[in-house]
């Protein structure tokens, strides 16, 4: 297969993953965000409420969120049943890890808001493209086929 026919494949192959397994979309939406993002949730829900936390700060809890979620992504997609042979698409998502990760950095390092907003975007997009491309060879996410027999 051509090389860039095959990273493509690897890169988008999560769109038709999303439509064929609802199972990935509801866990992402009410786990990884959801539960899992209860440490950005309420300081945020805090600084709308009673200003009590600086919108920095909020900033800065979800640059760790996503510090998180990016680094343990590449090592799912790293440790999951994917192609060991695909190294083009590992070299690319550890770009995407660092395109992730570092803006996430600088907004710890960082006072201004400006600068934090532009970073969280970068972050928070590369980190979403990430972890669906992680989990989309993982066998956790596949529908059982209720005619299948035990055995």
């Amino acid at each position: 297969m051509n090389p860039w026919v095959r990273l493509l494949a690897g890169l988008f192959g999560f769109f038709a993953l999303l439509w064929q397994r609802p199972r990935v979309l509801l866990f992402f939406l009410i786990i990884v965000l959801g539960v899992g993002g209860v440490g950005v949730w309420i300081p945020l829900g805090q600084h709308l409420n009673s200003g009590q936390v600086l919108a920095i700060d909020v900033y800065r809890n979800f640059a760790t969120y996503v510090i998180a979620i990016a680094i343990t992504s590449f090592a799912e997609f790293l440790l999951g049943n994917h192609d060991g042979d695909n190294r083009t698409l590992t070299l690319f998502l550890l770009g995407m890890a660092l395109v992730a990760t570092v803006p996430a950095i600088v907004i710890l390092f960082n006072t201004s808001l400006t600068m934090a907003h532009t970073c969280a975007w970068i972050s928070s997009i590369a980190t979403l493209w990430l972890w669906f491309i992680a989990i989309s060879g993982s066998a956790t996410f596949e529908e059982a086929n209720p005619r299948d027999t035990l055995g």
